[in-house]
């Protein structure tokens, strides 16, 4: 939920002149920073809630295919965006929460790989989910019920890249154990533990909104 300590995104807005007298709208640096952090970890979320909800019922292993270069860029996201005054937390979330989950990504990209996708087919993959991702505002406005796994069937999956995500679910199959039985996993409800990072968890909730609606929907 949105707290005192960051407005909008309109409001951070600084506003400068152009040369023919027009106003121009700019961020600060620091505001940049809030706003990919804020997108990194509602990527990470989103498609964290999807894995979890599809592993019950034993379909997340093509979710994590086709998701994995979408969420390392969404982790790589937030470490890069890391805020200074969280910096005493940054390493039990990225390594202990976060890092699990990262490592299970990037063997989903070493099966892609090996099946011969190249770092374009990866980067069509991620705008896939991506895009899919920028479309739940629009679909919860049109009174859409809250459903982890609903928005994904606006991910589209080019039919050129099938046979290659096909491939690679069965060698990550073969090699990985099934998300719903990986004990590498931390067995938490939410994206952040409070008595873990109880400084990161409170500032997702003052300052990314879409972040701790998610978080709140998490369950183990």
């Amino acid at each position: 939920m949105p707290g005192d300590s960051a407005a909008p995104t309109s409001e951070r807005s600084a506003t400068q002149q152009s040369a023919d007298g027009s106003t121009l709208s700019t961020q600060s640096s620091e505001s940049r920073a809030l706003d990919d952090l804020c997108d990194g970890w509602d990527a990470y979320g989103a498609t964290l809630l999807a894995l979890t909800a599809s592993a019950a019922s034993g379909g997340a292993a093509e979710l994590e295919v086709v998701s994995a270069a979408a969420l390392v860029d969404a982790i790589e996201q937030i470490g890069a965006r890391w805020p200074a005054e969280l910096v005493g937390e940054r390493s039990v979330v990225l390594s202990d929460l976060v890092g699990p989950y990262l490592r299970r990504a990037q063997k989903a990209l070493d099966a892609l790989a090996a099946v011969g996708a190249s770092d374009d087919d990866l980067r069509v993959l991620a705008l896939a989910w991506r895009e899919a991702l920028a479309a739940r505002p629009a679909a919860a406005a049109a009174g859409a019920p809250l459903d982890p796994l609903a928005w994904l069937d606006a991910v589209v999956v080019p039919a050129d890249l099938r046979g290659l995500v096909d491939a690679a679910v069965q060698q990550f199959t073969a090699r990985v154990t099934s998300f719903a039985g990986d004990p590498t996993l931390p067995g938490r409800r939410a994206l952040v533990q409070a008595e873990e990072a109880p400084r990161t968890e409170a500032y997702l909730s003052a300052n990314c909104p879409g972040v701790g609606a998610t978080v709140a929907a998490i369950e183990f």
